[in-house]
């Protein structure tokens, strides 16, 4: 009975840590945070990317979507990213510059919105450190919100 329990109660602690189980819901400062913590791991950066299931539940195209490309163009750009040996990236700030709200049945050019959600441009202060220096910038991510949850659409 104890490993069932170990288990279901594992999963259980995963979820709640990745949605707030807190009661709060993930804050555009908790998701640049995400972003920052994720930065030099490509892996952990594409994590960030919403999957065709879910652009899917957002919108849908006659022929292809284009937002389906961008991430592709996004997961290109990740794999691109290269850190020096021992360089790091500290968060600092952030703040939304740009917020768009889309109901069910809106339409964006030629597609659909199938399922409200909202789209931001945050603008994210980092530190980035190597040695002995440190140099201080600023970031912009898209992103977009669907069911409480934050996806990485771009960044700059």
């Amino acid at each position: 009975m104890k490993k069932r329990v170990f288990f279901l109660s594992v999963p259980l602690l995963f979820w709640l840590g990745c949605s707030g189980g807190s009661g709060k819901e993930p804050t555009a400062e908790s998701f640049s945070q995400d972003f920052v913590g994720s930065y030099t791991d490509g892996s952990k950066l594409r994590n960030l990317l919403p999957t065709d299931a879910i652009i899917d539940e957002m919108i849908k195209c006659p022929g292809d979507n284009p937002l389906k490309k961008s991430i592709e163009e996004v997961k290109g750009k990740i794999s691109k990213l290269k850190t020096p040996e021992g360089a790091t990236i500290g968060y600092k700030a952030s703040s939304v510059k740009e917020s768009t709200s889309h109901k069910k049945g809106d339409k964006i050019g030629e597609c659909e919105v199938l399922t409200g959600f909202s789209m931001m441009k945050l603008e994210v202060g980092v530190e980035k450190r190597l040695g002995d220096k440190s140099q201080e910038e600023k970031m912009e991510v898209e992103a977009t919100t669907l069911n409480s949850k934050w996806y990485l659409i771009n960044f700059k």
